[in-house]
């Protein structure tokens, strides 16, 4: 079916369009102020979320609820609309959270949760403040449902997708690393109380890991998909901070994909920051190279001297498609592996006697927590006296009642580079899959608590309800005993 095209004049007058699967996927073409309704009938009438994109001339974007000021969610994105090109967006809807991103990407650059959810049924397009607007609009039977989010869309970076596999089978849009006669894809599979990432070779119907000196062939493993980037150069234990968590040694250390160039192939193996190498699986054995390449999360280093857009990012619920590891049992993994004992606690609750305090509020112990919200278990910090959890997450603090305190000690200690990280012990995980860490920054003369994400560089913290990141913190190593 072809797209539906528009033609919208400088009056914001909304003209309107049915959909359905929770998404709109467009192009637009104007100098500024496209603006998009999602109501429940085909009429401006509350309810209504709106979303401006390049507004004030060309230079933010927003969403507004029921035709109200302060706007409810605000970025600053110049350029963003051009007058002489179209500019594809997609504006997706899950559960009470409205998400704006870019055509390709993954990440969006807007969003909003909503306490107040409503049916959305329409979409209404207009354009005013001097802009007229072309525009292209898929139609509601070919958008992609949140649930099965485009190849497109996911490997701009983002959530890696690992999809179980067996006896040489490869997925759709599986991943090649390397090759030796034949494509070889980037897998992984358990072996020793360990996830091992290696090379997935579809005729021999296996996928070989290097571990204990030998090449050891799997017939079950996971193989990575639907995955954006590029092998960049690396070598020793400097992991870049963009590096891919793929998987975890028997003693918990992180571990990502690397491959090497030997012998006329290109083989996909392991890199073990500890070591300081790239191991591979070849001929029946576990070969070590200091130089090597590796596989990254994003393909460029993100620049975070602003706010990074990537934490208006809402997980899309890719669990229904890809069935991996559960976020939360791969937690509970590691917590067993670092022997890290987190309570549960809530605001009725007494403080466990051994919870590690992490600061001070008005005289008000704060203690190290962690609580799940929006697919994630996010690391952050207990205030007693108000019996909840703050933690950080898409853009703003979130108050949790219910949480877990963390019993095991530990101390601070700053990071002053990236792989300080990979001494510390993983004490939450985002709604991608990735490990989180405890950060601690300093601010306005207190000590406050957030989550560090080691691909983002920075430590988050809930601060003046919102959720602020830094890039110079402490991070949370527990003490050896």
């Amino acid at each position: 079916m072809a797209n539906i095209e528009l033609e919208t004049e400088d009056k914001l007058e909304y003209r309107f369009v049915p959909t359905g699967n929770g998404v709109v996927n467009f192009k637009v073409r104007a100098p500024n102020d496209a603006h998009i309704a999602l109501t429940t009938n085909p009429e401006e009438s509350d309810p209504m979320l709106e979303v401006f994109i390049g507004g004030w001339k060309n230079t933010k974007s927003v969403i507004r609820k029921n035709r109200t000021k302060p706007d409810v969610a605000e970025v600053e994105t110049p350029d963003i609309l051009n007058a002489g090109e179209f500019r594809g967006f997609w504006i997706r809807w899950q559960d009470n959270v409205v998400t704006v991103g870019n055509e390709g990407s993954a990440a969006a650059f807007l969003s909003y949760e909503n306490p107040e959810p409503f049916p959305i049924n329409c979409v209404g397009f207009c354009t005013g403040w001097g802009a007229t607007g072309s525009w292209l609009i898929e139609p509601a039977s070919e958008q992609a449902s949140p649930s099965a989010p485009t190849a497109a869309a996911l490997s701009a970076g983002g959530a890696a997708c690992w999809v179980a596999a067996a006896n040489g089978e490869i997925p759709p849009n599986a991943v090649v690393g390397g090759s030796d006669g034949e494509d070889m894809y980037i897998g992984r599979a358990q072996h020793e109380g360990g996830i091992i990432p290696g090379k997935v070779v579809a005729s021999h119907g296996v996928c070989y890991i290097a571990w204990g000196g030998a090449e050891n062939p799997k017939a079950e493993y996971e193989v990575l998909c639907d995955f954006g980037g590029e092998f960049v150069p690396a070598s020793g234990s400097d992991i870049p901070p963009t590096a891919l968590p793929a998987g975890e040694s028997e003693d918990g250390e992180p571990l990502f994909i690397g491959r090497v160039t030997h012998e006329g192939t290109v083989t996909v193996g392991k890199v073990q920051p500890s070591h300081g190498v790239c191991y591979i699986p070849y001929g029946g054995q576990e070969l070590a190279f200091a130089e090597y390449e590796i596989f990254p999360l994003f393909n460029n280093m993100v620049n975070y001297t602003s706010t990074p857009r990537h934490i208006h990012f809402y997980d899309i619920h890719d669990d229904d498609r890809y069935p991996r590891t559960a976020r939360k049992q791969q937690l509970h993994r590691w917590d067993a592996l670092h022997s890290m004992k987190w309570v549960p606690y809530q605001d009725s609750g007494p403080l466990p006697p051994s919870a590690v305090e992490c600061g001070t509020s008005k005289r008000t112990k704060l203690y190290l927590g962690r609580a799940e919200h929006a697919g994630s278990v996010t690391p952050g910090f207990i205030n007693p006296a108000k019996k909840v959890c703050y933690i950080p997450w898409g853009g703003k603090a979130h108050e949790k009642k219910v949480c877990e305190i963390l019993c095991t000690a530990g101390e601070f200690v700053p990071c002053t580079e990236t792989n300080v990280l990979l001494r510390a012990t993983p004490a939450g995980v985002s709604e991608q899959g990735e490990p989180l860490y405890i950060g601690r920054v300093a601010v306005d003369g207190q000590l406050v608590c957030g989550k560090v994400q080691r691909s983002h560089s920075v430590c988050y913290i809930p601060y003046n309800r919102k959720e602020e990141p830094h890039v110079n913190f402490e991070v949370f190593i527990k003490s050896q005993q």
